[in-house]
């Protein structure tokens, strides 16, 4: 029935069927996203069938705040909080200053 799914949404894209907003089931994966404390959670859910089979159901919002609290999950636990709290236990961590030449970002960007 996903491969099914998938054909008509195809179909769907390159002719419309019906409106855009019929391929969304509200709320789904909202609770999951809530629930999820770390980074593991967060990839745990990309392995949720509905990801994987028939991601255009979700909104891409919903699957863009997704992403986001991945990499920020990620980067946190890399490279710290920037946080006013005294009492922050995983401070930022100093960065690294670089230069880009406008010229140049292909070079300064694989250096």
């Amino acid at each position: 029935s996903a491969r099914t799914m998938r054909d008509l949404y195809d179909r769907s894209s390159r002719r419309p069927l019906a409106v855009p907003k019929l391929w969304l089931i509200d709320d789904l994966l909202e609770k999951e996203i809530r629930r999820c404390k770390n980074k593991d959670d967060y990839v745990r859910l990309l392995e949720v069938p509905v990801l994987r089979l028939c991601p255009f159901l979700v909104s891409f919002k919903r699957r863009l705040k997704l992403f986001e609290r991945i990499v920020t999950t990620d980067r946190v636990s890399i490279q710290g909080e920037n946080s006013q709290n005294p009492f922050n236990t995983n401070p930022l961590k100093p960065g690294i200053p670089i230069r880009i030449t406008r010229g140049r970002i292909l070079e300064d960007g694989l250096a």
